[in-house]
């Protein structure tokens, strides 16, 4: 269950002038050398990862300054998993290609929301932060469009480890 900071939750509440909220995304494949981090806005952003981030933990790092939109996560049909569109603008064509070259490996691109306030940079404003698998990429020189969903939970093994002789030598 991903929790909000209680100054996030406040500036969602009161939305004062002095506090901005910048919503950030991080694009990860193993094809690409490094996470696209981006930031909405007109300036690019340093800010800290959280302590268990999958790259750079703990790290300062730069998100740079794109236009991007994306909605909530909804739930679709009865039974199926949330899912939700995101398109980021303004992206460069290496990114836009990286991205494109991504979509048509079998490897998962993973998308990674994180909420930070400018008031505190020192980490994001929601442990977990949102993690969503990217998929129906569509990429221009420009543009690129995807749909992020989930794992879905109702459908995977339980237990997921396999107890095996190998693996636990007790059963024999």
């Amino acid at each position: 269950m991903t929790e909000l900071t209680a100054a996030l939750r406040e500036a969602y509440a009161n939305a004062p002038t002095d506090v901005v909220i910048f919503d950030t995304l991080e694009i990860r494949h193993p094809a690409f050398t490094a996470p696209i981090r981006v930031v909405a806005g007109v300036d690019d952003l340093v800010a800290t990862l959280e302590d268990d981030a999958p790259v750079d933990a703990g790290q300062d790092v730069t998100f740079m300054a794109v236009m991007f939109d994306f909605a909530e996560p909804e739930q679709s049909s009865a039974g199926a998993m949330p899912t939700f569109d995101v398109s980021i603008d303004g992206v460069s064509g290496v990114i836009a290609r990286e991205i494109k070259a991504a979509a048509e490996t079998l490897d998962v691109i993973e998308v990674t929301y994180r909420p930070y306030l400018n008031t505190d940079l020192t980490a994001p404003h929601m442990a977990p932060p949102l993690t969503a698998k990217l998929t129906d990429v569509q990429a221009t020189l420009t543009r690129v469009t995807g749909r992020c969903g989930f794992d879905d939970l109702t459908n995977k093994r339980f237990p997921a480890l396999l107890y095996t002789a190998e693996n636990t030598p007790g059963l024999l």
